[in-house]
């Protein structure tokens, strides 16, 4: 969500349209922690070129602009390895939002974690932090059936 909205003004102006429609159903549904809500409109995001999951945007070794290439087109530094990862992390990341629209806390935490691990992101750390609430909530009402 974050780089969306970094990269509005490189869209089309109908794909603006379309992406801030997007973040803004995206930014509700984290709000009220619906994360099934949160599922369709993550699912449309990397159909647009311009958000195509890809979270770099400069070289890390000469700063200069990404260019959407997996060599730096100014120092020619291999960046495909780093492209991997940030493709590893939006699939856990996917995955974990997945995860909570089915209720399965415990894969959703372990995807969130995952994706956590290869790089920060605001929607792996509320997906994270929502699975373990849902968690303790969940053993709570176990524990207070058992003391019925």
């Amino acid at each position: 969500m974050e780089k969306a909205q970094r990269l509005l003004d490189q869209a089309s102006e109908d794909d603006r349209e379309d992406i801030i429609n997007l973040i803004e159903k995206i930014t509700d549904a984290l709000t009220t922690e619906d994360f099934t809500a949160a599922k369709a409109p993550m699912a449309e995001l990397p159909r647009y070129p311009v958000l195509s999951g890809v979270v770099m945007e400069h070289c890390p070794v000469c700063r200069a602009c990404f260019k959407g290439t997996a060599v730096c087109h100014r120092c020619g530094a291999d960046l495909s390895p780093l492209l991997r990862i940030e493709a590893e992390a939006a699939a856990w990341e996917q995955k974990a939002v997945t995860l909570l629209a089915t209720g399965k806390w415990i894969g959703a935490r372990g995807a969130a974690d995952r994706a956590l691990g290869f790089r920060y992101s605001a929607l792996a750390a509320a997906a994270r932090d929502f699975a373990g609430r849902e968690l303790v909530a969940e053993e709570k009402r176990r524990f207070e059936q058992l003391l019925q």
